[in-house]
């Protein structure tokens, strides 16, 4: 419907290219590929999946749902404090949720097939005084999950526009 008003309003037309851009990696950080504490493999069973983020109709067993949920929260020295639960989630939907959260396209890289339950405090915030609180991403991960970012160039998936106009009466 979105892509109809568009093209109808101001004549947009688009397409979908894969360009070789910057991107980040996520992969285990440790070589033993042990993973941390707050990466715990899920239960079997002990949610129900979603293919997004917004809850589903409760089940009738009442088992919650499969899912990411982040919190934010201002500090009073301006940093951003951040907290990232989740409860049987693969880590290519983690690379996806930070995706998000950087801006920045986040591709899984860690060979991990299975689902996991995510605990991750971390700060967007570099002041040292923010640091207290939480750490930064990059350290949150690493100590936290035992995940790492790395960058690197990979394929990513862009809309190019091809023709815009300034959009038409109501």
């Amino acid at each position: 419907m979105l892509q109809s008003l568009l093209a109808d309003r101001f004549h947009l037309a688009a397409h979908r290219e894969t360009k070789e851009l910057p991107i980040y990696a996520l992969t285990m950080a440790r070589v033993d590929g042990r993973i941390g504490h707050g990466l715990v493999e899920s239960t079997p069973g002990a949610c129900t999946p979603t293919a997004d983020d917004f809850p589903p109709a409760p089940a009738a067993d009442q088992t919650p749902w499969c899912g990411v949920k982040g919190t934010y929260q201002a500090a009073a020295n301006g940093g951003r404090f951040l907290e990232l639960r989740a409860r049987g989630i693969t880590l290519a939907r983690l690379a996806r949720n930070l995706s998000s959260v950087l801006q920045f396209h986040v591709e899984d890289e860690t060979g991990s097939a299975g689902t996991f339950d995510v605990t991750l405090d971390y700060s967007l915030d570099s002041d040292l005084l923010s640091q207290f609180a939480a750490p930064p991403l990059s350290t949150a991960l690493q100590e936290q999950l035992g995940l790492k970012l790395g960058s690197r160039n990979g394929p990513v998936e862009v809309y190019v526009i091809d023709h815009a106009e300034h959009p038409s009466a109501n």
